[in-house]
This record gives structure tokens, sequence and C-alpha cells, in this order.
């Protein structure tokens, strides 16, 4: 029996674990968009601990893709390698799902900066109308990466009198 992991993260991952009776840690390095064979003398029993010993770090089987919403680390399977064309869809859906993670961050950053400038704004007697974010990527050396956003914040209208400077 055999189990691959597949990396699909953009960084190398050295993937550590123990073999049950075995006294010494083993560790395989998988580079990014790679996958290895692990402990390929294994049995079952072997695979399925390493397997248990890595979900807490988010290891996600190979049937189960599919139904993953978030971020895919790592990928296992047991006695088939993963095929590059699955290795290629999770790689897109990665980048997907941290676009989508980098656009949420972004506007929660955007609203906590109106926030801040509103109630300056309003401790100084300044007339504050909002504000509106642009961001627009230079020229890069990587021809995928783009941005080109506006986020404009919708300040809920402030009740009661402004407050006095102190």
């Amino acid at each position: 029996m055999s189990l691959f992991i597949f990396n699909s993260t953009k960084c190398v991952r050295e993937v550590s674990y123990r073999i049950p009776g075995e006294r010494r840690a083993f560790m395989t390095r998988i580079e990014a968009g790679k996958q290895a064979e692990i402990y390929s003398g294994g049995t079952k029993d072997d695979h399925a601990a390493i397997v248990e010993q890595l979900k807490p770090y988010g290891i996600v089987a190979y049937s189960e893709i599919d139904h993953s919403r978030g971020f895919i680390g790592l990928v296992y399977q047991f006695d088939h390698e993963i095929k590059p064309a699955k290795m290629l869809n999770i790689y897109k859906k990665n980048d997907e799902v941290r676009n989508e993670e980098s656009r949420e961050s972004r506007k929660i950053t955007a609203a906590a900066t109106d926030e801040m400038l509103a109630r300056a704004a309003q401790e100084t007697d300044i007339p504050y109308q909002g504000m509106e974010v642009k961001l627009e990527e230079e020229d890069s050396l990587d021809a995928d990466a783009s941005v080109s956003e506006t986020l404009q914040v919708n300040s809920p209208k402030r009740r009661g009198r402004p407050r006095k400077a102190k």
C-alpha cells in the first residue's frame, strides 16, 4: 500500500510524522505544487496513523476535495497518485479562496479606517463625508497578478450632537 500527499500551497512543506513502533521521527520534503509518496514501505495501518497525525494541520482526503470550501493545504490519497488535472483545479481554487479573503480583509480595513477618521473629525468639528479607497497594481513581473478595485465605505449617519473637543 502507498500514501501520496500533494502540497497545494505555494511554498515548500516539510511533512513530519512518526510510525507506530519506530523510535525516530520521519520527514518528507514536498515542493510547492508537487506530490510525494510517504513512507513507501509502510502498511495500511502505518499510513492511516500518518494521516491521523496530519489531520490537525488540515490535510484533506482526495475524495473530500469537492466538498471542501476553504483553502486546502495538503491532500492525501491511498494507492494512487493524484491526477495532474485535479492538482491544477485545487491550485486554482486556492487562488480564488485567497483572493476572496484578501478582498474581505481590504473591506474590513477600509471600514475601520473610515470609522477612525469619522471619530477624529467629529472630535475636532471637521466635516467628514466618508472615504473611498482605490487600489491599482503597478507593473509587475508576474503577468497573472492584477488588482484594480475601488472600495467605497458607506458610513451610517451619526445621531445626536457631535462631541465637544476637550
